[in-house]
């Protein structure tokens, strides 16, 4: 009996070990930068982006956004990819409004002029940001119509929201390139632009089930960009 017991105490001190130790190891290491991603930035016309501004999130924060009004009952609002800004949408942006749909491009906080660079406080708040924006645009008119577009990363939030307690806000989603497993789009590491530390993921979701937040700020994505 006694044995037993040692032996019921142990499995969770050494399951609490081998967590950390995954933890604490498995940090994810930054691949190559890539040239081409840097190059496809480099061919926006930065005088074209309208200058940027700000709306207030619910914690006080002041969050960024760039504007291509147009006609009033068409509105898009784009979400860019992973790394980054909101100008990387521009191209898209400045189509839509040539086709006579008013754009809205955000800098997800952690990105561009919002927030820590690559960081938020808590899961699901780029959620929240995005419904206080919404809200910021005010209910929608007679016949308006608003969609969500995401691109690449930002699709797959795009996916996320859609299915989640703001769901309702859009009328309608544009997921472009998702990143999802056994998509068309999907490669190893997306082709070079990430490297994943999954192990530390998988044991940080699993703490998280269990109420442990201690390691919810670890590094877990390493991107192909210069530092």
């Amino acid at each position: 009996m006694y044995k037993l017991l040692l032996g019921l105490i142990g499995l969770p001190v050494l399951a609490a070990m081998t967590a950390v130790s995954i933890i604490a190891f498995d940090a994810p290491t930054s691949p190559p930068a890539m040239a081409s991603m840097a190059r496809s930035l480099e061919r926006i016309n930065v005088a074209e982006i309208p200058a940027p501004q700000q709306f207030q999130a619910r914690d006080g924060a002041s969050l960024q956004y760039y504007a291509y009004p147009a006609a009033p009952d068409k509105v898009a609002v784009l979400v860019h990819g992973s790394v980054g800004p909101g100008t990387s949408m521009h191209a898209l942006a400045a189509a839509l409004r040539a086709a006579g749909v008013t754009a809205y491009v955000l800098d997800i906080r952690g990105h561009g002029g919002s927030g820590r660079r690559g960081d938020i406080d808590y899961i699901g708040q780029i959620d929240d940001d995005l419904s206080d924006f919404v809200a910021q645009l005010g209910p929608a008119r007679s016949g308006e119509t608003r969609t969500l577009v995401g691109f690449s990363a930002g699709a797959g939030f795009t996916i996320r929201f859609a299915g989640g307690p703001y769901g309702l806000l859009f009328d309608r989603y544009v997921f472009l390139s998702p990143i999802l497993p056994g998509s068309p789009t999907w490669r190893p590491n997306a082709g070079g632009w990430t490297n994943i530390a999954l192990p530390r993921i998988m044991t940080i979701a699993w703490l998280d089930r269990l109420g442990i937040h201690w390691f919810d700020g670890f590094d877990v994505i390493s991107y192909a960009v210069s530092p």
